[in-house]
């Protein structure tokens, strides 16, 4: 068995390391390199749960501390180093306790959201960051959230707990180059983040197919991700994705807010860009629905995306091998008048495709704007 890298000169420091790590939860190791991987093969499924728990408890011990990067201590790494010394699948690593969820969410659904889990695979120029909540259960495929462009996993905030009540596991990615997630290797657009995506959900779910769902960007990109890796998914959901080739020029124009001095001036500029982009009722612009998009677009490290203003998801969406269902807000400002033609186009492109639900009063960001009619939606395509 060779050591991990890092270790591999280093045997016995790495096994002493072993032993401190687990000596912390009660577990006693013995002495020799073989009886140590023979016993704790013997441990496979409680392993995860044992590492977690330190590098949680670590990480929140550095936040107390005022440890502002969260770093991973010697022992954290040392659980890590553990998994592939004894030769098991690449163990995610938890960065920390969950952020705290967005302040103007209802408190219960603040605490329900604070108590996911914060894993970390490699994405190319740092890290891949995911969102978990719940368990894995037999016959239930978890549910892979992936965002929109400019955003982060809290564009499913109001959709994350019907799907817990539902059974369902759910993991919600930082899209590489947003959130807390590292920029991708090698591009700045949905292609590029093709690759780390694969990666991370192997390193997770060990090959385990997915249900898909994927708003706007991320749809696009769970298109293409599928396009090349159709063993990952039992089902893609497509919520308002773009590059569909059905208009012929853009619908809307956003105004830029980086130049701007003040945090008053940017938020207007935020405003107007949530109401001719996002969100069909300008009731709904300030509130939580502004925190959220004010946060996202702060982080937002991939500048010039361009294939969303292309054909690309139509072209890719032959090759793919599982149902595709398409969830759309009527009043989409990507798409405007010409929504209706969208249900005809993805028959035409998906071999298999299963449907487009069309919810009323809601726009592009139909989950947030209409979430139990889009919950209910986004359940019957998941049973179907």
């Amino acid at each position: 068995m060779t050591c991990p890298q890092g270790f591999a000169q280093q045997r016995t420091a790495t096994l002493n390391r072993i032993r401190g790590l687990l000596s912390e939860l009660g577990i006693v190791l013995p002495l020799k390199a073989a009886t140590v991987r023979r016993e704790a093969l013997q441990h496979l499924e409680d392993l995860p749960g044992w590492a977690n728990t330190v590098i949680g408890q670590n990480s929140a011990r550095d936040a107390r501390r005022g440890a502002g990067s969260m770093p991973h201590s010697k022992r954290a790494q040392s659980a890590v180093a553990f998994s592939a010394f004894l030769g098991l699948p690449t163990l995610p690593r938890t960065m920390s306790f969950f952020a705290d969820p967005p302040s103007l969410l209802p408190l219960a659904q603040r605490e329900r959201l604070a108590r996911g889990r914060r894993l970390a695979t490699p994405g190319g120029q740092g890290d891949l960051v995911w969102h978990v909540w719940g368990e894995r259960r037999a016959g239930e495929p978890p549910v892979v959230l992936l965002h929109g462009g400019s955003g982060s996993w809290t564009h499913w905030v109001r959709n994350i707990g019907p799907l817990l009540d539902a059974g369902r596991q759910v993991l919600a990615a930082d899209l590489p180059g947003f959130g807390d997630s590292a920029p991708p290797p090698g591009g700045t657009d949905a292609d590029a983040m093709v690759a780390p995506l694969a990666a991370g959900l192997g390193a997770l779910l060990g090959g385990e197919p997915v249900d898909l769902v994927g708003f706007s960007l991320g749809g696009l990109t769970a298109g293409l991700l599928l396009a090349e890796h159709p063993a990952l998914a039992r089902k893609l959901v497509l919520v308002g994705a773009p590059a569909m080739g059905l208009v012929p020029q853009r619908q809307f124009e956003l105004r830029a807010w980086r130049h701007l001095k003040t945090p008053e001036a940017q938020a207007e500029v935020h405003r107007h860009n949530l109401a001719v982009l996002m969100l069909h009722d300008p009731a709904l612009i300030d509130g939580l629905a502004l925190e959220l998009h004010i946060a996202n677009v702060q982080r937002d490290r991939l500048p010039r995306r361009r294939l969303a203003h292309t054909d690309i998801l139509a072209r890719r969406l032959p090759r793919l091998a599982c149902p595709v269902h398409a969830i759309y807000g009527v009043h989409d400002a990507i798409y405007r008048q010409y929504i209706h033609a969208l249900a005809g186009e993805f028959a035409r492109r998906a071999p298999d495709f299963r449907g487009l639900q069309l919810i009323e009063g809601a726009g592009h960001w139909v989950q947030f704007e209409a979430p139990e009619a889009f919950d209910a939606a986004l359940r019957r395509a998941l049973e179907e």
